[in-house]
């Protein structure tokens, strides 16, 4: 419904939100909210169980609704935050991402590296998507699916145009994702291997048989160990939404070629 400018989102229709579908809701207010466009939820369309999500993960309380949160096994609270903040960043990593009690167990080695990738992501999105609205971040836990499910969304340029701009022969909206996913590349404009945050998780997800997705511009990405494939979206989005599909796998520690393994199976 809307009115005046203003926006009532109806969810008489759905049934269910993942957290990437949470991400954008929530990246919609941010840049509506930047413009003085209200744009609220319709309370009574939502189902039950979609208040319920939708309150845990911190969502309804951003439309400003004071909605019952409540900590939960199954619901990773959202991060939203204007402006980077390291130490910020770097409790969310740990305690809220890292600390997810089905989250695959590493060693130290990998453990390290895979925080210092999702620090790399969110730190990245506020320096370098040119985003005029906040970064966030949110996750669920699927309980019968054995999956956990993390969304990062900025509100820049994209992926796929910030590359162009760096690198101005590279012509395809594809192109552009699989030059920022090259390990190594950067649009830095140094040496320095700002892609690896990005470039690591997707070979995480690979070898823990999980799924990889990033969405930017005019293209979508889905990958697996089975399948890659691109997609065109029917309208071109605002900024970036990078979704991970984590498998639930208790019994392999994931380590480095060369680690020794002390237990369990070793990938």
């Amino acid at each position: 419904m809307q009115k005046s400018g203003s926006v009532e989102l109806d969810f008489s229709k759905c049934a269910f939100l993942g957290t990437h579908a949470q991400a954008l809701l929530c990246g919609l207010k941010l840049h509506r909210d930047a413009t003085d466009r209200r744009t609220d939820i319709d309370l009574d369309s939502l189902n039950g169980r979609m208040i319920v999500l939708l309150a845990n993960a911190g969502v309804l309380s951003r439309f400003g609704h004071a909605g019952n949160q409540h900590r939960t096994d199954t619901a990773i609270p959202l991060y939203l935050s204007p402006e980077r903040d390291d130490e910020e960043i770097g409790e969310y990593v740990d305690h809220e991402l890292l600390s997810v009690p089905s989250m695959p167990k590493m060693s130290d080695a990998v453990k390290g590296a895979i925080r210092r990738s999702f620090f790399d992501l969110l730190g990245n999105a506020f320096q370098h998507s040119e985003s005029t609205v906040a970064t966030l971040a949110c996750g669920h836990v699927y309980v019968g699916a054995k999956i956990i499910q993390i969304s990062i969304y900025d509100g820049g340029i994209g992926i796929a145009q910030r590359v162009r701009n760096h690198v101005p022969d590279i012509g395809t909206d594809e192109d552009a994702v699989e030059w920022a996913l090259k390990r190594g590349n950067s649009t830095r404009g140094s040496s320095s291997p700002s892609g690896l945050g990005l470039s690591l998780l997707r070979e995480f997800l690979l070898v823990n048989n999980g799924e990889f997705r990033v969405y930017c511009n005019g293209i979508g990405l889905r990958q697996t160990r089975e399948m890659k494939g691109f997609t065109a979206l029917p309208v071109a989005m605002q900024g970036t939404l990078i979704d991970l599909r984590i498998r639930e796998d208790p019994d392999t520690l994931y380590i480095y070629a060369g680690e020794q393994d002390n237990g369990g199976n070793g990938e």
